[in-house]
């Protein structure tokens, strides 16, 4: 039976002898039936992805960029930074400062993430400033 659900890519690890991710990170919301048998460790199911959609707003033709999400929005916002820093160390960008802002809709929400903050502000320091 297929299923959709709105995951979004929200971080990768790279593989410097590869050209593509090593791994992708997802970040799910979790509810009943497969978001919670995912998050309870069930076995690995096939998977189809499909994407990206919208807009591609090309903010790395600017010098700072502001980046503001809600809640479960951090997603979106995480890898687009993540991708201004990867352009950057590949100095194909223009970029020099990216503003992350971030309303939690509860505490809990920073645990989510709190990790990957962190390893963005690490992968910047020698490219661009990154305030979170």
């Amino acid at each position: 039976k297929f299923q959709s659900h709105p995951f979004m890519v929200f971080w990768w690890e790279e593989d410097l002898a590869q050209t593509f991710p090593s791994t992708i990170t997802f970040l799910i919301e979790t509810k009943l039936g497969f978001t919670s048998r995912v998050a309870n460790g069930a076995p690995h199911q096939r998977i189809s992805l499909d994407g990206p959609h919208g807009q591609n707003i090309p903010a790395e033709k600017y010098d700072t960029v502001i980046l503001a999400a809600k809640g479960i929005g951090i997603a979106g916002v995480l890898a687009y930074a993540q991708y201004l820093i990867w352009m950057k160390s590949r100095k194909r960008i223009r970029t020099r400062k990216v503003d992350i802002y971030w309303e939690l809709e509860d505490n809990q929400q920073e645990v989510w993430v709190g990790h990957y903050f962190n390893k963005l502000e690490d992968q910047s320091s020698k490219v661009m400033m990154i305030n979170c």
